[in-house]
């Protein structure tokens, strides 16, 4: 998951969302072996045609609360996945842009 090199790889899955159309489903991914996983990835299965998608952009460089870990949503238009732990003391944010394969993070 490091790469875009298609290759079979252990995955942690950080946190998952439906789509609408109750047929995709959107996940926030790391590599299992990374310690650190100052990365994440969003990927796509959908249950219809039992396909797992890994697209070829990554993010990286990221904090902790950004990978994706704990929780996902989707926007209305289902154009946009959002990844992150938000809480007491975490207030960080990623977004996939589905249309273009780009990432974005943040803070709140």
């Amino acid at each position: 998951m490091n790469d875009a090199t298609p290759t079979l790889q252990d995955a942690v899955i950080k946190s998952i969302v439906w789509a609408s159309d109750n047929d995709t489903l959107w996940a926030w991914a790391a590599r299992a072996t990374d310690g650190v996983q100052s990365y994440a990835r969003c990927i796509r299965y959908v249950k219809s045609t039992d396909t797992w998608t890994v697209f070829a952009t990554i993010l990286s460089g990221l904090t902790y609360a950004q990978t994706g870990y704990g929780s996902a949503a989707i926007n209305a238009a289902g154009t946009i996945i959002y990844g992150g732990y938000i809480g007491a003391n975490e207030h960080a944010y990623a977004k996939y842009t589905i249309a273009t394969d780009s990432y974005a993070g943040g803070t709140i």
